[in-house]
């Protein structure tokens, strides 16, 4: 009986690189972990798979039909889609040997069975720095979190641009110029005012 002759192929939107992306890849992987080492984000590896009960417990609608679910035996489990639930998963499990603030970091892989397209993949990686509190976090914990990442595109050579919308940040702006009883006529002032430009910008004539 003759052999049927394979063709080497791999599944679309899957990710595979050459050694010398990889490369550079990891080089990449490492100046990104290295700050988040320096701002005191703990590493963290999950499990690439969930039993289902947890990993679909909040999901729904078109989220179910890109996620890889499998039984083996009376196993019903699911590859992760992304670190949201299995960092839920974790921290209600260790929830008593933990310090909080935690703060915790992990890049790897995760899948969602959508079509394949140009950005979209089927295999990608993500990467995530979370600060998980015990009680509300206060501003603090966003502006550390502006300033990790702004330091990551600093340590890759990268120039970014940082837009922050906050209200508290705006009130504490207006209450600085003691004109806290106004806030809200400001506010709504300064959110008309972005949408005012816009439309300037696109009646413009156009010129040829």
């Amino acid at each position: 009986m003759q052999n049927k002759k394979i063709t080497p192929r791999k599944l679309a939107g899957f990710w595979e690189l050459d050694p010398e992306q990889e490369f550079v890849f990891e080089e990449i992987l490492e100046k990104i972990k290295k700050v988040f080492l320096k701002h005191a984000f703990l590493p963290l590896d999950t499990p690439v798979m969930e039993l289902s009960e947890v990993l679909l417990a909040k999901s729904g609608g078109d989220l179910d039909k890109e996620i890889y679910r499998f039984e083996k035996g009376s196993t019903d489990a699911c590859l992760r889609y992304d670190f949201t639930v299995p960092l839920a998963r974790f921290v209600a499990m260790k929830e008593g040997e933990l310090t909080f603030p935690f703060k915790r970091f992990q890049i790897g892989k995760v899948y969602r069975g959508e079509r394949p397209q140009k950005g979209r993949y089927r295999e990608f990686y993500q990467c995530d720095a979370d600060i998980i509190g015990s009680e509300k976090l206060s501003l603090v914990a966003d502006a550390e979190c502006i300033s990790l990442y702004e330091d990551i595109f600093a340590e890759l050579g990268l120039e970014c641009q940082t837009e922050l919308s906050s209200r508290k940040v705006l009130f504490g702006l207006v209450q600085d110029l003691g004109q806290e009883n106004s806030f809200n006529a400001i506010a709504t002032a300064l959110d008309k005012f972005e949408k005012k430009i816009k439309r300037t910008e696109e009646n413009k004539p156009k010129n040829f």
